[in-house]
């Protein structure tokens, strides 16, 4: 099981193994890996201290984040209540040539309180579901 060593948990084992004789036996007393043990002691030669802090996993950048251009576009097509369903604002986008799937379009607009599934039934119709509600915040 993974475990999140902090700086000094790492500087204390990268110690205790170095000194050690045999590297694997070590590394199993401590509970990491040898590869672990040896990716930590090359961060550690070229970076010293910083080396061994814990970095995040998570990515610096998105690229396929949906811009905020398409995503007010998004929005204003639904507040103008011209379209009741994704797929049709997903239609009247790739006439614009913006290419996206539903779900993206569901996504952003649940985002901004404006995916809502509503059972509307008038007399004399059949009832139906409506899916586009946008609340206004204002």
């Amino acid at each position: 099981m993974a475990k999140n060593h902090n700086q000094t948990e790492k500087l204390e084992m990268l110690s205790r193994i170095f000194s050690s004789a045999d590297v694997r036996a070590a590394c199993r007393n401590e509970g990491i890996g040898s590869a672990t043990y040896y990716r930590w002691l090359k961060s550690f030669k070229f970076q010293n201290k910083k080396g061994l802090v814990p970095k995040s996993k998570k990515p610096k950048n998105s690229p396929n984040k949906t811009s905020n251009e398409i995503v007010k576009k998004i929005i204003k097509i639904a507040k103008s209540k011209k379209y009741r369903f994704a797929t049709h604002i997903k239609l009247h986008l790739e006439q614009d040539n913006v290419f996206l799937s539903v779900n993206v379009i569901i996504k952003i607009l649940r985002e901004h309180n404006c995916y809502n599934r509503t059972l509307i039934v008038k007399p004399n119709t059949k009832p139906y579901i409506t899916r586009i509600h946008c609340l206004d915040k204002d």
